[in-house]
């Protein structure tokens, strides 16, 4: 399958965004549409390597870097624990 075919496949499929990296396409949808945009894909021939929910923040805010270390030393402390799965944030 080609650029465009590949292109055309992920816009039918009722993905918001995609975007290609490394010959691979990341591509992003709503919760509620994972099931059918993976699906729809699949059905297209595509290869999913990974199919994950996650967070994306809808405005990233810019710290001065004292802040922003004290933020990142804190999300690390946090991704350390063991009951801790993921850790999301929106610092830019």
């Amino acid at each position: 399958m080609g650029d465009e075919e590949a292109e055309l496949a992920i816009i039918e499929s009722g993905a918001d965004d995609y975007h290609s990296e490394d010959g691979e396409y990341i591509i992003y949808c709503k919760s509620d549409s994972l099931s059918g945009v993976k699906d729809y894909l699949v059905a297209q021939s595509f290869e999913i390597l990974s199919s994950e929910l996650v967070f994306l923040p809808k405005e990233e805010i810019n710290l001065d870097e004292e802040r922003s270390a004290k933020i990142i030393k804190l999300l690390e402390s946090l991704d350390n624990l063991d009951d801790v799965t993921s850790v999301s944030s929106n610092l830019a």
